[in-house]
């Protein structure tokens, strides 16, 4: 696994427990859809945009990252 993908599912990890009424792919197309301009492109979001879009949430809504949830 890269990196990049274990950031990622931390960061999933973190959504989750912020949003534990979100089903897992509604939560990930959430995600994709921060992370572009281009509604309902799930398929096209880079990992690193994917992640970007991620952390960025976190930070908006209080949380410093997907780190902060394994502290």
């Amino acid at each position: 696994m890269t990196p990049t993908r274990r950031e990622i599912l931390n960061a999933v990890e973190s959504l989750s427990e912020r949003y534990p009424e979100m089903r897992f792919g509604q939560l990930v197309v959430n995600i994709s859809n921060w992370a572009t301009e281009t509604p309902d492109a799930t398929w096209d979001v880079e990992d690193k945009d994917f992640l970007a879009a991620a952390a960025r949430h976190l930070e908006e809504h209080g949380m410093t990252g997907a780190a902060k949830a394994h502290t």
